[in-house]
């Protein structure tokens, strides 16, 4: 499917379709369930089964809607190291919409913030801020620098859901 824009309405996929399907497949590490049926397969298998079927395509922008969304808390931050490890290794630009603004400081490196009558857009760790988690979410919360793996992260703490 995903070398469907490349293959003509009559056409039958040829042998280089099909290798740049399969090297999709064992990109996004998925090539044990490749004969599997997508109504057999997990959350995070089908979400991993759509990443490769978006590279087959050969894209150079990604764009994702929620791509950890449904996903127990292990295959969310399995999805993300993904998706910046693909943007790294096939400088790929990547658009993500997601409701966690965790995930975006974490992967991301300009936001558009979008709130009910606002919105903001710039570098990532200059928009999401505690302040502005609180404004537009309503949510008191603290961002802390954690090293990990000799870079500084940041952690997303969630301090009360019921702001004025």
């Amino acid at each position: 499917m995903g070398r469907a824009r490349h293959i003509g309405l009559f056409s039958v996929p040829s042998g280089k379709d099909k290798k740049i399907a399969d090297e999709a497949i064992d990109e996004v590490g998925i090539s044990s369930i490749r004969d599997k049926l997508c109504n057999h397969l997990s959350g995070g298998q089908l979400q991993l089964v759509f990443i490769a079927r978006a590279l087959a395509s050969e894209p150079k922008v990604l764009v994702l809607d929620e791509p950890e969304s449904h996903l127990d808390f292990r295959n969310q931050f399995m999805i993300l190291n993904l998706i910046r490890r693909l943007v790294k290794e096939r400088c790929l630009a990547c658009i993500i919409n997601t409701h966690y603004p965790e995930h975006a400081l974490r992967l991301s490196d300009t936001t558009l913030l979008l709130g009910k009558k606002s919105y903001l857009f710039g570098r990532t760790r200059e928009i999401i801020t505690e302040k502005r988690i609180e404004e537009y979410f309503g949510i008191s919360a603290k961002i802390l620098p954690v090293p990990y793996k000799g870079e500084e992260i940041k952690a997303f703490v969630v301090l009360d859901t019921c702001v004025p």
